[in-house]
């Protein structure tokens, strides 16, 4: 069977034994398992390992870790929802870009963190907690964000944001803050300066994903 790399992510997601296959799986023992052949059952696990020794081994290793991470995170998400999800993009044109738009995210991602984040966004998708342009348009945020500047998100405060006024600047370009007019402080403390503000996705990005440490 030929078929593309992008639609066979989108028929992984629906893949029922995600949960008893990835669940238990730690990041370091990835490789390991990867070597032993276990993940093949995956569709596009086993359509991209074929490749490891064609090219930079390195890279495509990588990449297969990236999307092993999302489909990690995604079982989470009952083996039930998953293939309604996928039910409904039955069509080739809809797997496609489905497929297409996770495999360039996760091929951008500049560490292991942020495919996990994207597959919590995903996640939300599925269970239609948000509608697919707020879930592509989060996920294109993380994208362009730096994964340490995303942290402050975690405990934001509205307000005049401080010594952290550089990465408030990067979450309010990124979509993740507004901008709620200026503060003009008091002279002799200096503390005035632009308030910032959580917006609508700034919150769904914060009720939707779990972040460790």
């Amino acid at each position: 069977m030929n078929e593309s790399i992008d639609t066979s992510l989108t028929r992984s997601v629906a893949t029922p034994s995600l949960a008893d296959v990835l669940g238990a799986i730690s990041e370091t023992a990835l490789d390991s398992i990867l070597e032993s052949g276990a993940l093949r059952d995956i569709p596009i696990i086993g359509l991209i390992t074929g490749t490891l020794k064609a090219g930079n081994e390195i890279k495509t290793a990588i990449f297969i870790r990236k999307i092993i991470i999302f489909l990690k995170t995604l079982s989470e998400t009952s083996a039930e929802d998953r293939q309604k999800f996928v039910d409904k993009h039955n069509t080739p044109e809809q797997q496609h870009k489905f497929g297409e738009t996770i495999l360039l995210l996760l091929e951008r991602a500049e560490n292991m963190e942020k495919p996990k984040l994207i597959a919590q966004i995903i996640n939300a998708y599925i269970l239609d907690q948000v509608n697919e342009h707020i879930a592509f348009r989060i996920c294109s945020m993380i994208d362009r964000c730096y994964i340490q500047d995303l942290k402050l998100l975690r405990n934001f405060v509205d307000g005049v944001q401080g010594e952290n006024t550089p990465i408030a600047e990067t979450l309010l370009s990124v979509g993740f803050l507004s901008n709620g007019g200026f503060d003009g402080g008091t002279v002799e403390e200096n503390s005035g300066g632009v308030i910032y503000t959580m917006n609508d996705y700034g919150r769904k990005f914060i009720e939707f994903t779990i972040q460790d440490g």
